[in-house]
């Protein structure tokens, strides 16, 4: 599902740190979307409901900020 390599082992770790376990739905697939790798780790483990609910959150975001 990823095209990146495994993480590392301080990727491993930041799973469990606040920024992550904190962040909306909406912030890690924005995190996800600018190639973070945790981010885009946690995003690809969802299901896929949950992808695509997170993923329109962005997409309406991201257009009501070019309105």
């Amino acid at each position: 599902m990823r095209p990146q390599d495994e993480l590392s082992d301080d990727e491993i770790e930041d799973l469990h740190s606040p920024v992550y376990t904190e962040a909306s739905d909406l912030e890690i697939c924005q995190m996800a979307d600018l190639g973070d790798p945790v981010a885009d780790e946690i995003f690809y483990n969802w299901p896929a409901e949950r992808q695509r609910a997170a993923s329109q959150a962005a997409d309406k975001k991201d257009q009501e900020q070019w309105d």
